[in-house]
């Protein structure tokens, strides 16, 4: 029964991951489950995704995959040698062949399947392939392979980006750190998962406050990611959190989860930790965090750690729960930290990292011979020595650090613009300013990162310029440092680029908006959907529309999609699909996508009734003001008539009267000339 609901909840974690929307977690699912033996569940779990799945990009993988496991589960042994390979790669309608036959590939013939592969042009080929070229290059790529790749992580969508960082970070990680930096606010889970796990090569403080933040995080999606990718973290660093975690989720894939992280990295104080947290929860969440505590002690027992029976072993932790105090063990205080009971004695994470960079500092402080002997180190060591400059050994040994400066190129001049940009004050600016015209792109963001908190008045002015760099690691710290300096000006500049006539503006516009808060470029982007008619920038709104599934968003689409042309009717109907299946997923699956659009769809005829109403309303009240006009202008009219009437007879009268006179006069005159 137990190995019944064990593999009932392993298959919910696979079917919530396949359908989760997320870029990352699909693919991580996918590659896991190429790499060995599938079982004919999981083969029907993801035909299930399969037909699901409306991203273009995702369904590709899905089909490989499925076919994949479909041959191994038949035990045919799918090998394909480099002539085949060679063949495939020539062949644009073979591209599902073509991803099956990465996979299938000879090892011995990688090396020269790499060489046809960049001969080829792979970067070219169809969005959908793309992450099996990246897995690929992954395992067996190198040094010449870095250009390719970092070209990709300028790529309009996520999964592609993220595909090509995963690729980077074996490759060459040296070039990471300024792609991954601005990508920390970046409104897609995904991208920020990803270079939160990074970051975590170059400053551990920082990725771990991120990554907690994820962690905590509201969206179910953007908690599935953080725990993904718990396994890139030191266990010490995260255990604290995932324990405090327990305590505040009842989700039975989130719980999955922590669950085979605490069995990886279980050791003999783990259980009563846990169990001390446990019996203060009730119901269900009990039931499923004593499982967790089953699955912990078992593994304790397979490494020999513990002796004797599960029970036994439950028994003397109930006893050491009871029996408890500080004199006793000194984990009281770590379990307090997790502990539902003392939630207001919970420290914040803020807090927990301050005392972290405290012991580190103190670990890692400099002498004054570290900077006498600055000029003997290595490039690296000289990055890794600046990066441990706190602010008081910056003050006592600011000349000489100057002096080192101005001889230094690359990524160490680099960090030296980054150490004045942290401890130095507005008169360092005016040298700073000089870098910003470098051909280099880290000496350049360095600048853009030391002005912004030096002089953001004359960073201000050069900032649209930077916007519009073709090297996309300047304009993506740029747009990162724009936001935070002028958000209503970065608004104003986006929408301008996303409405410009010229193509290429549109593209740097819709490409930037993916770094900014939604709130932002939200209603920018759905303006220029509006009036968009280029298919390919359609398709690249509608992706960062889907990032952020909302039913206003999903409403809006909607409502252009009715007014689009024949031509761009497909596009619009995909966008529409992919937005609704997302958010149904943001939603937990409560509403399917198809109850989302026609929800959509009858507001929308509402709408339209209520238009047409007001439209017919605002006719009669217009036909009856001039019916009104009309009868106000006929008793003008009679009026004029009346009144010229009367003065024709008064004229006739007056001629009469004027004749009778006449005559009279005559008549007396014509009486005199014959009496005289």
């Amino acid at each position: 029964m137990l190995i019944n609901t064990v593999n009932q909840i392993a298959a919910n974690k696979l079917y919530t991951d396949l359908t989760s929307g997320s870029g990352n977690l699909v693919l991580a699912c996918l590659n896991e489950i190429d790499s060995r033996l599938p079982t004919k569940s999981e083969a029907a779990i993801i035909k299930k995704a399969f037909d699901l799945e409306k991203n273009n990009i995702l369904k590709f993988q899905l089909r490989k995959t499925l076919r994949l496991a479909a041959s191994k589960i038949k035990k045919i042994n799918l090998k394909v040698d480099f002539k085949i390979f060679a063949l495939l790669l020539q062949d644009d309608s073979k591209i599902d062949d073509l991803a099956l036959a990465i996979l299938a590939l000879n090892v011995a013939e990688a090396f020269l399947a790499a060489d046809a592969i960049r001969k080829a042009n792979w970067q070219n080929f169809p969005e959908e392939i793309l992450p099996s070229f990246c897995l690929f290059f992954k395992k067996y790529g190198g040094f010449e392979d870095v250009q390719t790749l970092l070209e990709l992580t300028r790529h309009y969508n996520p999964i592609i980006l993220s595909s090509a960082i995963d690729a980077l970070e074996t490759i060459d990680p040296t070039n990471l750190q300024g792609i991954v930096e601005p990508l920390l606010n970046s409104p897609k889970s995904d991208m920020k998962a990803q270079a939160i796990q990074v970051l975590y090569k170059w400053n551990k403080k920082e990725a771990i406050k991120h990554f907690v933040e994820l962690m905590f995080s509201k969206n179910t999606s953007e908690k599935a990611l953080a725990l993904h990718y718990a396994d890139f973290f030191s266990y010490k660093d995260i255990e604290p959190y995932l324990i405090r975690l327990l305590t505040e989720t009842s989700d039975t894939t989130s719980l999955m989860r922590i669950s085979k992280i605490f069995v990886k990295n279980a050791n003999k104080d783990l259980p009563f930790r846990i169990f001390w947290v446990n019996k203060n929860l009730k119901g269900e969440q009990q039931s499923l965090i004593k499982g967790i505590i089953f699955a912990v002690i078992r593994e304790l027992q397979k490494k020999e750690i513990i002796h004797g029976s599960v029970q036994d072993y439950l028994t003397d932790l109930k006893y050491k729960a009871n029996t408890f105090n500080q004199s006793e063990d000194n984990l009281k205080e770590d379990i307090k930290q997790v502990s539902q009971n003392d939630v207001n004695i919970l420290p914040k994470v803020t807090e927990v990292e301050e005392i972290k960079e405290n012991v580190i500092q103190k670990k890692e402080e400099l002498s004054t011979n570290d900077i006498e002997n600055y000029k003997f180190l290595t490039e690296k060591d000289k990055i890794k020595f600046l990066a441990k400059i706190n602010i008081d050994y910056f003050n006592a040994n600011r000349g000489k650090l100057q002096a080192y400066m101005t001889l230094a190129i690359g990524k160490e001049l680099a960090s030296f613009i980054n150490l004045m940009g942290k401890f130095g004050d507005p008169n360092d600016a005016e040298k700073i300013k000089t870098f910003c015209r470098s051909d280099n792109p880290d000496i350049v963001c360095s600048s853009i990162k030391a002005l912004a908190k030096l002089d953001p008045e004359f960073l201000c002015l050069y900032l649209p310029q930077f916007l519009q760099q073709k090297n996309g690691k300047i304009r993506m710290t740029a747009t990162r440092v724009f936001a935070e300096i002028d958000s209503e000006r970065i608004e104003s500049l986006l929408t301008g680029m996303i409405s410009s006539q010229n193509t290429k503006q549109r593209t740097i516009g819709i490409s930037t908006s993916m770094l900014l808060d939604f709130n932002i470029v939200k209603k920018p982007l759905i303006n220029a959907l509006a009036k968009e008619n280029s298919l390919e920038l359609i398709e690249k709104i509608s992706t960062v529309l889907a990032s952020n599934p909302e039913k206003e968003t999903l409403y809006q689409v909607y409502k252009i999609a009715n007014t689009k042309r024949i031509s761009e009717k497909k596009e619009m109907d995909n966008a529409l699909n992919i937005i609704a299946e997302k958010l149904s997923v943001t939603l937990n699956h409560e509403k399917s996508p198809d109850d989302l659009i026609k929800e959509v769809a009858k507001k929308f005829e509402i709408e339209k009734n209520i238009q047409k109403e007001e439209r017919i309303q605002n006719l009669k009240k217009v036909s009856k003001t001039e019916e009104t006009k009309a009868e106000k202008n006929k008793d003008i009219v009679e009026k004029a008539e009346t009144i010229k009437e009367m003065r024709s007879k008064a004229t006739i009268v007056v001629l009469v009267l004027a004749a009778i006179a006449w005559g009279i006069l005559c008549a007396y005159i014509l009486i005199w000339a014959l009496g005289g």
